[in-house]
């Protein structure tokens, strides 16, 4: 079992409108359907993660249960770059081959937990 975190704005939503005022959020119907897979297929830990601030944890848990995503866990504020360099980086918009990226690391004996 891996833990992947699962970026809320722009991933697992379509659409957040301005992410410093909950409300208005459409979800990416494609990212629930694959989170919904790692949990209860691959039995992977799921957090859900966002640069939004702590006072949002409860919209965002709120969205995700009535949407049906299961998690582990809500982690609100990663900083708010404009871009994140990570050794562990799957990019979801720009890599076709994204699905095959999550399972390659996952797959990996060191990223193993």
């Amino acid at each position: 079992m891996s833990l992947i975190a699962i970026d809320f704005d722009n991933t697992l939503t379509e659409d957040s409108g301005d992410p410093y005022k909950p409300g208005g959020e459409t979800p990416n119907d494609e990212m629930v359907e694959y989170v919904r897979y790692l949990k209860e297929e691959q039995h992977e830990d799921i957090i859900i993660w966002t640069a939004r601030p702590w006072c949002h944890a409860q919209h965002i848990a709120g969205l995700c249960i009535q949407w049906g995503v299961q998690f582990n866990g809500l982690y609100c504020g990663k900083g708010g770059a404009e871009a994140y360099v990570d050794d562990k980086a799957v990019n979801h918009t720009n890599d076709p081959d994204w699905r095959e990226g999550v399972t390659r690391i996952t797959d990996e004996p060191e990223g193993r937990h």
